[in-house]
Parts: C-alpha cells; sequence; structure tokens
C-alpha cells in the first residue's frame, strides 16, 4: 500500500539510544512498551488526575480524539496527521506532546527524545515480501525537512518548522490543560540550543513543544539528567556530546519550570 498525501510530521529520535541498548538488552522492548502505551492512549483516551490552580480537579485532554498514524524506525518515533487541516496540526501537537514527557519519565532509562514538526508531502509505503512480513518506508519533503532541523538542536527538544508556525495564526489550540502550576499550551516561544550553517551552537529563539509543563508527572527528571552528566562524565557514554545534550535539556526543562532565560552550553 502506498499513501501519499499533504500533512504533518513529527520525528523523534531517541538520544543516545545504541549505549542505551548496550547496557540494558531489554531496552528495545521498553520504547515498544511506550509506543503501546501511546497507541492506546490514542484509542481509549489518556486521562491524568491534576489540579487547576484553584485547587479543583481536572483531567488530561482525551487524546483518543486526536488521529494520528505513529510508528517507531529503529530509534525514531514517527507521528504523521491524517491531513493537512487545522485539527489535523493539533492532533500531531497533541500527540508530540503527551509522547515527549512520557517519553522522559516512563522510562528508567537516561533517554531524551530530541525532534521537529513539518509539513509537506507525507509518502508512507507499506509492503510484504517472503523475507519480511511487514515494512514500512516514510519519506518526502516533510520528513526531510524534519530530520534535516532535528539533527541541528543540541537538547531533548520537539521544534516547530516555519511553515507549521506559520499555520498555527489564527488557530484556537484548545488543547490547553489546567494543573497545578496553571494553564499551559502545548507550544511555546522560548530559546533552544541549534546549531547554525558552521556548526556554532547558538541559543535561538524558536517555537517548541512545551514537554516540561504537563500533566505528566516529571518531577524526578532533574535527577535523571543528573546521572546522564555524571554518566558523561566518568566515560561511560561515547563522547562529550551526549554530556552537552544532557545538560542543555535540563537547562531547557529548569529555564522553563522557573520562567528564567536559559543559559546553554555551547562547548
Amino acid at each position: 500500500m502506498h499513501l501519499k498525501y499533504n500533512g504533518y510530521l513529527a520525528w523523534l529520535d531517541v538520544l543516545g539510544f545504541k549505549d542505551i541498548a548496550k547496557r540494558n538488552p531489554k531496552f528495545a522492548g521498553n520504547i515498544g512498551l511506550l509506543l503501546q502505551q501511546f497507541e492506546y492512549s490514542l484509542v481509549h483516551g489518556q486521562r491524568v488526575a491534576g489540579k487547576t490552580p484553584d485547587g479543583k480537579d481536572c483531567l488530561y485532554p482525551d487524546v483518543s480524539k486526536r488521529t494520528v498514524r505513529a510508528f517507531i524506525m529503529s530509534d525514531t518515533f514517527i507521528i504523521c496527521s491524517m491531513g493537512d487541516t487545522s485539527e489535523d496540526l493539533k492532533n500531531v501537537l497533541y500527540a508530540v506532546w503527551w509522547l515527549m514527557p512520557n517519553g522522559f519519565a516512563a522510562l528508567d532509562e537516561d533517554l531524551a527524545l530530541r525532534g521537529a514538526i513539518s509539513k509537506g508531502t507525507i509518502e508512507l509505503i507499506f509492503g510484504q515480501s517472503h523475507l519480511i512480513d511487514s515494512c514500512i518506508i516514510v519519506q518526502g519533503d516533510a520528513a526531510i525537512e524534519a530530520v534535516e532541523l532535528e539533527s541541528k538542536l543540541s537538547a531533548g527538544v520537539c521544534k516547530l518548522t516555519s511553515s507549521v508556525i506559520n499555520d498555527l495564526h489564527g488557530i484556537d489550540l484548545d488543547i490547553k490543560i489546567a494543573n497545578r502550576e496553571g494553564i499551559f499550551n502545548p507550544v511555546i516561544e522560548w530559546e533552544i540550543p541549534e546549531k547554525d550553517s558552521n556548526g556554532t551552537i547558538k541559543s535561538v529563539k524558536s517555537h517548541v513543544i512545551n514537554w516540561p509543563l504537563s500533566p505528566v508527572d516529571i518531577s524526578k527528571l532533574t535527577i535523571k539528567f543528573n546521572r546522564m552528566i555524571k554518566n558523561a562524565d566518568s566515560g561511560r557514554r561515547e563522547n562529550r556530546r551526549e554530556k552537552l545534550i544532557a545538560e542543555n535539556t535540563k537547562e531547557f526543562y529548569e529555564s522553563i519550570k522557573n520562567n528564567r532565560r536559559p543559559n546553554y552550553k555551547t562547548y
């Protein structure tokens, strides 16, 4: 089966996948479990109890009303919309907003997700052969743009491309939630560390998924980030790039939680 259409695509890489897989042979299965939880939430609705600022009970929005296509290819999560309407854009934003904090918090690993959301042509190719039961190929300019942007980011963030940002104008993002800290939107404009054309890391103001402020309990993430940084220092990581990403992800998280300007590492 071959599908080709215009839509929105989120490309999310699991950073440090190779090193984590070496330390934990069950890690690939845990990633699969996370996708199963994600798929379940799309079918049955993911509701997480929380509190509004005035102390009233509230629930995480029902993602069963948000229809997307979701796949795992090796160490990459791919989320595609069903079309290119404003509702399709909301669906993808909503899905990524659910997946990122759960990806950080749900797995007992030094896990960071980094990605981008783009708009353009999406091609999905499903097939069968006598050697492979089923396979999928994801291609098109939406995938190319998302992969290129994702590779420039130096923290566990998910950035929106300019075409997606343009489509946000005039849309009522009715996917805000209330919890103990207030009412938040899944998209925030914030400074993030990104490589320029010369490979230099600079702090760039961008529209990104607001995963640090979500209904998911990620209160212990600082401990995880500190462990990631320590592992990099102790030589258990392959190179200092892992440490850089861990430090900058921690800084992104804490700067949003504390509502202050971030100070990213650029070495």
